[in-house]
């Protein structure tokens, strides 16, 4: 009987290491390939624009997890719309995790919706804006009042 429960129990200790062998060697490889690649979307309703030349941006900061060093952006799609009055001009800007400004821009004026290739590479810790500067309105303020949309995905 002493026999019996001594190779019942190793038994069980055998399995039981096995499986945490297993668990620990195939769970961070799972975890860091989840976390490293994907999407994020975020919409957000853009400032007011309180005079003529006047500008507003609006930051779309990243949900990348800081911790993640390796992401890389792959592609940024845009949905903007337009201001009540006057003349917009639009610029897709990305700045760097720990920036204050820009250090890339496009012109997407031309484009209320699109996507580009154009910020590859980037850190996608970073953060992506719409810069709004309008002319020529009618009355000012111009109140925004929907949502400007940025997907931005990493690899």
């Amino acid at each position: 009987m002493k026999k019996t429960v001594v190779v019942f129990c190793t038994f069980l200790f055998i399995v039981s290491c096995s499986k945490n062998e297993i668990s620990s060697v195939t769970g961070p490889d799972i975890e860091q390939t989840a976390l490293t690649s994907g999407s994020w979307a975020k919409g957000l309703t853009g400032y007011t624009i309180y005079m003529d030349g006047g500008y507003a941006t609006t930051l779309f900061s990243s949900s990348v997890s800081s911790s993640i060093t390796t992401s890389k952006i792959t592609n940024i799609r845009w949905v903007w719309n337009q201001l009540p009055s006057g003349t917009t001009t639009v610029l897709l800007g990305y700045t760097p995790q720990y920036g204050s400004s820009p250090t890339q821009t496009m012109d997407i004026t031309s484009q209320q919706n699109g996507s580009t290739t154009a910020f590859n590479n980037l850190d996608a810790r970073g953060k992506i804006s719409l810069k709004f500067t309008s002319t020529g309105g009618t009355s000012y303020p111009m109140v925004r009042t929907v949502k400007d949309s940025i997907i931005e995905n990493y690899t």
